[in-house]
């Protein structure tokens, strides 16, 4: 546990006494993402290449002795109030089923959670590809292990979140946007293999500025097709597994199966394999490209990886094809492409520090005439993952 009140924003406990009457005694706070390239592979047991970025949420809490749990977000400007007990049923109420479910499982695992007050305050954008949830799922599990003196190896921690978005919110992810926002590492990447969940840091270039490109188009996942996607890739499988003995998911098909034996899937289906199969070798592709320096392979990877996307994943949409576009269109860009589950949200591009200027002012002017919604454009730093302090 860090001991440092730099790491959260100075006046959070004031913020938490102004509510609660009484200091915080822990704060603890998870990054949000961009994931570089490996998009849907997650989730196929394949391969991701996300950073940990400066936009975070931050949990302050203080535990109470009448086993209520009271939760605050400073962001929806909303207070949800239940029993301890009421935790393990508090699903598919909003945002408050995330601190549910992850007290819910921590109590399953044996950690002594009690009652507490939790105040939530976050810089990552919610519906926008970067992953609040994951970001509040981990904060909440940091923090509620660190109150109770207790801690789970990373990869539990993982696991539990996953499961808590999945049990409690109803989102059957993968487990990339978890796995970064506890082992994010500053200024690199973290390539995971997402059925070992083994890692592997690999440095970013300096020269190279993380913009994000927020399309004005929300998107949630609950609502959209990610679960039909998730079901179309299992169809996939077994539809494949009657022709190539040994597959589990399509991480396992290789490019010669898919050839050999696409011709015996329906249409849907082959899509979806397409695009993960061929996701998979650009992410190890990606790597190879960051560790050269080589920002025109690297962006005509990220260039592949978004027309796949939007032809063979069907998760793009106009707005998200306009923003690539113009973000390609501005000398100095390496490459651009959609991140997120898709449907609206965010674009990423990766520019050379001279070209941000102008890939900003190309987005605001000519983004809105094509779209009639209004972007934003940030650029991001690359950060580290969960960490907690003990303030009380």
């Amino acid at each position: 546990m860090d001991d440092s009140s730099s790491l959260f924003p100075h006046d959070l406990p004031d913020q938490f006494g102004a509510r609660f009457g009484r200091p915080p005694e822990v704060i603890a706070s998870a990054p949000g993402r961009v994931n570089l390239i490996g998009e849907h592979t997650d989730y196929n047991e394949g391969f991701v290449l996300p950073v940990a970025i400066d936009r975070r949420t931050w949990v302050a809490m203080a535990a109470r002795e009448d086993g209520r749990l009271h939760f605050r977000s400073e962001t929806t400007n909303e207070d949800v109030e239940i029993g301890l007990q009421d935790a393990d049923h508090h699903r598919r109420k909003g945002w408050s089923s995330y601190p549910a479910g992850i007290v819910a499982l921590l109590r399953q695992q044996g950690v002594p959670v009690g009652g507490m007050d939790v105040l939530i305050s976050s810089t990552v954008p919610l519906g926008t590809g970067l992953s609040s949830s994951a970001a509040l799922e981990v904060s909440m599990a940091t923090g509620t292990l660190a109150l109770a003196g207790s801690s789970l190896p990373s990869q539990e921690l993982v696991r539990l979140c996953q499961r808590a978005e999945w049990d409690w919110a109803g989102v059957q992810c993968g487990i990339m946007d978890q796995t970064i926002a506890v082992s994010g590492k500053s200024r690199a990447a973290l390539l995971i293999d997402c059925r070992t969940l083994d890692t592997e840091t690999v440095p970013l270039d300096p020269s190279l500025q993380l913009v994000v490109c927020d399309t004005g188009m929300p998107r949630t996942l609950a609502t959209s097709e990610y679960n039909k996607r998730r079901g179309e890739c299992d169809q996939a499988v077994r539809e494949l597994g009657r022709h190539a003995a040994g597959l589990t998911s399509l991480r396992d098909v290789t490019q010669e199966q898919l050839s050999l034996f696409g011709r015996h899937l329906s249409e849907t289906p082959l899509r979806r394999a397409r695009h993960v199969v061929t996701e998979n070798e650009r992410v190890l592709q990606a790597v190879d490209a960051l560790w050269l320096r080589d920002h025109r392979s690297l962006g005509k990877l990220l260039g592949a990886s978004h027309a796949s996307l939007r032809d063979d994943y069907q998760v793009s949409c106009a707005e998200l094809d306009v923003m690539v576009a113009i973000c390609q269109s501005v000398p100095g860009v390496c490459g651009a492409r959609m991140t997120g589950a898709g449907f609206g949200g965010c674009a990423l591009a990766l520019a050379t520090p001279g070209a941000v200027g102008a890939l900003t002012e190309a987005v605001m002017s000519r983004y809105p005439q094509h779209t009639g919604r209004t972007p934003s454009v940030v650029t991001c730093t690359v950060g580290d993952g969960t960490r907690a302090v003990r303030v009380g």
